[in-house]
Protein backbone atom coordinates (compact mmCIF):
# COMPACT_ATOMS: atom_id res chain seq x y z
CA UNK A 1 0.00 0.00 0.00
CA UNK A 2 1.04 3.65 0.02
CA UNK A 3 2.07 3.76 3.70
CA UNK A 4 4.26 0.91 3.32
CA UNK A 5 5.44 2.83 0.16
CA UNK A 6 6.19 6.24 2.03
CA UNK A 7 7.51 4.27 5.36
CA UNK A 8 9.66 2.11 2.64
CA UNK A 9 11.23 5.82 0.98
CA UNK A 10 11.81 7.46 4.56
CA UNK A 11 13.97 4.82 5.43
CA UNK A 12 16.12 4.86 2.19
CA UNK A 13 16.72 8.60 2.53
CA UNK A 14 17.70 8.46 6.11
CA UNK A 15 21.58 8.46 6.47
CA UNK A 16 23.30 5.46 6.99
CA UNK A 17 23.73 5.42 11.09
CA UNK A 18 19.61 5.61 10.93
CA UNK A 19 17.88 2.54 12.04
CA UNK A 20 13.91 1.97 11.04
CA UNK A 21 11.60 0.01 13.16
CA UNK A 22 8.81 -1.24 11.51
CA UNK A 23 6.04 -3.37 12.50
CA UNK A 24 7.32 -3.14 15.93
CA UNK A 25 5.67 -2.75 19.33
CA UNK A 26 7.16 -0.70 21.80
CA UNK A 27 6.29 -2.42 24.98
CA UNK A 28 8.08 0.06 27.75
CA UNK A 29 9.77 3.59 27.70
CA UNK A 30 12.15 4.85 30.28
CA UNK A 31 14.76 7.82 30.20
CA UNK A 32 18.40 7.53 31.16
CA UNK A 33 20.75 10.56 32.14
CA UNK A 34 24.31 10.11 31.65
CA UNK A 35 25.31 11.44 35.26
CA UNK A 36 28.75 12.97 33.68
CA UNK A 37 27.21 14.18 30.37
CA UNK A 38 23.73 15.12 31.07
CA UNK A 39 23.12 13.40 28.10
CA UNK A 40 19.60 12.12 27.75
CA UNK A 41 18.45 8.96 26.01
CA UNK A 42 15.50 6.93 25.47
CA UNK A 43 15.28 3.23 26.67
CA UNK A 44 12.99 0.93 24.85
CA UNK A 45 11.76 -2.56 25.10
CA UNK A 46 10.68 -3.51 21.68
CA UNK A 47 9.06 -6.32 20.29
CA UNK A 48 9.48 -6.98 16.46
CA UNK A 49 8.54 -9.78 14.07
CA UNK A 50 10.68 -13.04 14.45
CA UNK A 51 12.23 -11.63 17.31
CA UNK A 52 12.48 -13.40 20.89
CA UNK A 53 9.44 -16.40 21.35
CA UNK A 54 6.41 -14.46 23.16
CA UNK A 55 6.60 -14.07 26.70
CA UNK A 56 10.30 -13.86 26.79
CA UNK A 57 11.44 -10.71 27.63
CA UNK A 58 13.34 -8.58 24.91
CA UNK A 59 16.58 -7.07 25.61
CA UNK A 60 16.30 -2.76 26.18
CA UNK A 61 17.54 -0.63 23.55
CA UNK A 62 19.02 2.80 23.75
CA UNK A 63 17.76 5.59 21.20
CA UNK A 64 18.65 8.99 21.02
CA UNK A 65 15.30 10.11 19.79
CA UNK A 66 12.03 8.60 19.35
CA UNK A 67 8.72 9.99 17.43
CA UNK A 68 5.85 8.55 18.56
CA UNK A 69 2.39 8.09 16.25
CA UNK A 70 0.30 6.56 18.29
CA UNK A 71 -3.03 8.12 18.93
CA UNK A 72 -2.91 10.45 22.42
CA UNK A 73 -4.67 7.83 24.25
CA UNK A 74 -2.84 4.39 23.74
CA UNK A 75 0.42 6.99 24.22
CA UNK A 76 -0.79 7.86 27.03
CA UNK A 77 -1.34 3.88 28.15
CA UNK A 78 2.34 3.25 26.93
CA UNK A 79 3.79 6.06 29.14
CA UNK A 80 1.52 4.88 32.45
CA UNK A 81 2.94 1.04 32.36
CA UNK A 82 6.60 2.76 31.73
CA UNK A 83 8.87 4.89 34.14
CA UNK A 84 8.34 8.05 32.26
CA UNK A 85 5.12 8.48 33.34
CA UNK A 86 6.42 11.25 35.77
CA UNK A 87 4.87 14.46 35.30
CA UNK A 88 1.98 15.38 33.49
CA UNK A 89 2.03 14.16 30.42
CA UNK A 90 -0.35 10.95 30.30
CA UNK A 91 -2.99 13.11 32.00
CA UNK A 92 -2.95 15.84 29.30
CA UNK A 93 -2.84 13.18 26.38
CA UNK A 94 -5.89 11.31 28.13
CA UNK A 95 -7.69 14.93 28.27
CA UNK A 96 -7.47 15.22 24.27
CA UNK A 97 -10.82 14.11 22.91
CA UNK A 98 -10.74 12.65 19.20
CA UNK A 99 -12.91 13.75 16.23
CA UNK A 100 -13.81 13.03 12.85
CA UNK A 101 -12.86 14.99 10.14
CA UNK A 102 -14.49 14.46 6.43
CA UNK A 103 -11.87 15.38 3.64
CA UNK A 104 -13.92 16.01 0.39
CA UNK A 105 -11.40 16.39 -2.66
CA UNK A 106 -13.34 18.32 -5.41
CA UNK A 107 -12.14 19.39 -8.83
CA UNK A 108 -13.01 21.35 -11.99
CA UNK A 109 -11.32 21.20 -15.48
CA UNK A 110 -11.08 24.67 -15.40
CA UNK A 111 -9.58 27.19 -13.14
CA UNK A 112 -12.97 28.70 -11.27
CA UNK A 113 -10.62 30.60 -8.52
CA UNK A 114 -10.70 34.18 -8.52
CA UNK A 115 -6.54 35.65 -9.07
CA UNK A 116 -7.37 37.18 -5.44
CA UNK A 117 -7.47 33.78 -4.02
CA UNK A 118 -4.46 32.61 -5.49
CA UNK A 119 -2.04 30.43 -2.53
CA UNK A 120 -2.33 27.81 -0.37
CA UNK A 121 -5.90 27.90 1.06
CA UNK A 122 -7.74 29.32 3.91
CA UNK A 123 -9.01 27.80 7.46
CA UNK A 124 -12.47 29.12 9.09
CA UNK A 125 -11.98 30.53 12.51
CA UNK A 126 -13.98 28.56 15.21
CA UNK A 127 -15.77 31.54 16.18
CA UNK A 128 -17.60 31.56 12.89
CA UNK A 129 -19.46 28.16 13.97
CA UNK A 130 -19.33 26.55 10.10
CA UNK A 131 -18.24 22.69 10.06
CA UNK A 132 -16.34 23.31 7.18
CA UNK A 133 -12.58 23.48 8.99
CA UNK A 134 -10.89 25.06 5.78
CA UNK A 135 -9.49 24.24 2.45
CA UNK A 136 -6.30 23.80 0.34
CA UNK A 137 -6.17 25.24 -2.82
CA UNK A 138 -4.27 21.86 -3.89
CA UNK A 139 -4.06 22.90 -7.82
CA UNK A 140 -2.11 26.51 -6.58
CA UNK A 141 -0.33 24.76 -4.13
CA UNK A 142 0.60 21.56 -6.38
CA UNK A 143 0.24 22.82 -10.48
CA UNK A 144 2.76 19.79 -11.22
CA UNK A 145 -0.30 17.61 -10.21
CA UNK A 146 -2.43 19.02 -13.14
CA UNK A 147 -4.87 16.35 -13.72
CA UNK A 148 -6.03 17.59 -17.60
CA UNK A 149 -5.03 16.16 -20.50
CA UNK A 150 -4.17 19.05 -21.87
CA UNK A 151 -2.44 20.87 -19.20
CA UNK A 152 -4.85 23.74 -19.13
CA UNK A 153 -5.79 25.27 -15.93
CA UNK A 154 -7.79 22.77 -13.71
CA UNK A 155 -9.23 23.55 -9.82
CA UNK A 156 -8.60 21.19 -7.06
CA UNK A 157 -9.45 21.74 -3.58
CA UNK A 158 -9.73 19.86 -0.20
CA UNK A 159 -12.05 20.60 2.14
CA UNK A 160 -11.81 19.52 5.66
CA UNK A 161 -15.09 19.12 7.62
CA UNK A 162 -16.15 17.66 10.76
CA UNK A 163 -13.33 17.85 13.41
CA UNK A 164 -13.67 17.58 17.41
CA UNK A 165 -15.67 20.78 17.62
CA UNK A 166 -18.14 19.39 15.03
CA UNK A 167 -18.69 15.64 16.46
CA UNK A 168 -21.32 14.41 13.70
CA UNK A 169 -21.39 16.58 11.19
CA UNK A 170 -18.45 15.86 9.48
CA UNK A 171 -20.58 13.39 6.85
CA UNK A 172 -23.56 15.66 7.15
CA UNK A 173 -21.67 18.69 5.35
CA UNK A 174 -19.20 16.36 3.35
CA UNK A 175 -22.61 15.62 1.54
CA UNK A 176 -23.42 19.16 1.29
CA UNK A 177 -19.74 20.56 -0.11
Amino acid sequence: GIMVTLVDRLAQSLALDVTVHTSSRVVSVRERVDGSTSRKTMLLRVETPGGASEGAAEPEQEFDLVLSTLPAHPLATLLERSECATGALPSLLRAFEPGSLAVVNVAYARDVLPTANRGFGYLVPSVEREPLLGVVFDSHTFPQQRRTLDDAPDTRLTCMVGGAKRPGECWECAVCV
